[in-house]
C-alpha cells in the first residue's frame, strides 16, 4: 500500500509534483495514485484489476506520443 505518486497518465511524479520524463508506474507500484491508495486490502480482486488496467493504460499513453 502506498506506492509512487503518479498523474492520470501513470507518469511518476518527482518531489515537486512534476512528471519524470519516461518513467511510468503500474499496479502496486502506482498504488499512491493522486491523493491516496488506489485500493484496499478489504477489496479482493481490485489489485489484479488495477494491474491490468494500469498496464494497458500506460501502453496506450506511450503509443500516443
Amino acid at each position: 500500500m502506498g506506492g509512487l505518486k503518479i498523474n492520470l497518465d501513470n507518469q511518476v511524479l518527482d518531489l515537486d509534483g512534476a512528471p519524470i520524463k519516461g518513467l511510468y508506474a503500474v499496479g502496486n507500484d502506482a498504488a499512491g495514485m493522486l491523493i491516496g491508495d488506489t485500493y484496499g486490502p478489504n477489496m479482493p480482486g481490485t489489485k489484479a484489476g488495477y494491474c491490468f488496467f494500469s498496464g494497458k493504460h500506460v501502453a496506450d499513453v506511450i503509443s500516443e506520443k
